[in-house]
């Protein structure tokens, strides 16, 4: 059985008859060879702008001189197939066979045309995958050097209470301490106020008590000013109670209005009467007679 040149051509037997043929070249004698094996030739497509045999188009597609991004491949398979289908009968075996072989080198250099080149993609993985291996040998020396220099807690040494502690080394500066001191003692120390002093007056129930006395022992009374306790203005009292002097007239003051006060809660009760003969004018306070306190 006679083989056809694409099988041979595939087993790496005979020359390329497409390696060194310019495309005018190529294409007159394949013109040529059509014409000569007659109903051997490859069958003839229609795709865009060319219409040939299909070793022809192969050849094209080979040398670049046509493009192969506006060829259509399922145009070429049903050309292909129809003319598989008719040549079933008067094509021998193997001259079908170069047909599939040309229209599969054909179909290899389309899909390498459609499909994107994974170099780049490659690259870039292998570069990906380089830095994360250098990147684990780091970590890797840096915890070796870290596992050298210190120990691990609960590895190499185990967590306890409190450390032990003999003694207390000072690494201040002393003679820093000192003049720190010094200077603190050196700044004005604000004072704090003082606290005032309490005062002994004359309270109004002490008043009351002591005019409702003075009464009982003088019925007819006198002016308020000479109902007051004479103990309050003792000297040696005054002078343990208020040692300031200006503190004579703040109890006076108080004595008086108390001993007002006891006046007129005595007046209210109906045990003391009070008179006054002008306005601003001295007080006098009585006892109330039996018949008054009915």
């Amino acid at each position: 059985m006679r083989e056809g040149p694409a099988l041979a051509l595939m087993r790496g037997e005979g020359p390329d008859p497409f390696a060194s043929v310019a495309p005018q070249d190529a294409a007159a004698d394949r013109r040529g060879e059509v014409a000569a094996n007659g109903a051997g030739a490859m069958p003839v497509v229609q795709l865009g702008d060319f219409h040939g045999p299909l070793d022809l188009l192969l050849s094209l597609a080979r040398q670049h001189a046509i493009d192969l991004a506006s060829l259509s491949i399922r145009a070429l398979v049903d050309q292909f197939v129809t003319a598989l289908e008719q040549a079933r009968d008067h094509i021998p075996l193997e001259r079908r066979a170069d047909w599939l072989v040309t229209a599969t080198w054909f179909a290899l250099l389309k899909s390498q045309l459609l499909l994107p080149d994974k170099t780049a993609v490659a690259e870039q993985r292998v570069e990906a995958t380089r830095d994360r291996l250098l990147e684990k040998a780091r970590m890797q020396a840096a915890a070796s050097w870290l596992a050298a220099r210190r120990p691990q807690l609960g590895v190499d040494v185990l967590a306890r209470g409190q450390p032990e502690i003999f003694g207390r080394q000072h690494t201040g500066d002393i003679v820093g301490l000192l003049r720190a001191c010094l200077w603190l003692v050196r700044q004005p120390v604000d004072l704090p106020p003082p606290a005032p002093r309490r005062l002994i007056l004359w309270r109004v129930p002490e008043a009351i008590a002591h005019l409702d006395a003075v009464l009982s022992d003088r019925p007819d009374g006198a002016e308020l000013l000479e109902l007051l306790p004479r103990q309050v203005f003792a000297p040696s009292a005054v002078a343990a109670a208020n040692p300031d002097p200006g503190d004579d007239a703040i109890l006076l003051r108080t004595t008086i209005a108390s001993t007002l006060i006891a006046a007129l809660e005595l007046a209210r009760r109906g045990s003391a009467r009070c008179h006054q003969l002008r306005d601003f004018g001295p007080l006098h306070v009585r006892a109330a007679s039996g018949l008054e306190q009915a």
